[in-house]
């Protein structure tokens, strides 16, 4: 019906899931880059807060985002990652998946305090956390 209304758009139509995935994931990569060097230019520790949810289609995700004071000592937030949790909601898994993205941004060296529900798993994951990142940076206890 639109190509009837305007001829013109012919090469713009998306007729494809394909071509919705491809323009998402270049979409994705040019936010990963500005954010990242949004991150890089913060005068503060980035602050990390992260929540595991559930959807009604049985698909866990587990949203990382970044809470930072950019150059302008302006308070920024960006989301850095929406994995998909594919294994048990353990404190380790979701460390892992913290750590995947804090790593995809480079700024694990950076990070400052953590915030999360009152969810029993997230003592390990921030135990797990603690541990991958002494192991990282080689810093004793």
């Amino acid at each position: 019906m639109a190509l009837a209304c305007s001829p013109a758009i012919d090469d713009q139509l998306i007729t494809s899931c394909r071509t919705i995935v491809k323009h998402m994931e270049r979409h994705y990569e040019t936010y990963t880059q500005v954010v990242k060097d949004k991150l890089h230019g913060a005068v503060s520790p980035i602050h990390i807060s992260s929540d595991l949810w559930t959807s009604p289609h049985r698909h866990s995700l587990l949203a990382v985002c970044g809470h930072w004071i950019d150059s302008d000592y302006q308070p920024r937030k960006a989301l850095l990652g929406l994995p998909e949790c594919l294994d048990d909601h353990s404190g380790n898994n979701q460390a892992n998946l913290i750590i995947q993205s804090l790593d995809r941004f480079d700024i694990t060296s950076r990070i400052g305090w953590h915030t999360g529900d009152n969810a029993t798993s997230n003592d390990t994951c921030l135990k797990e956390i603690q541990r991958q990142m002494l192991a990282q940076f080689q810093v004793d206890n």
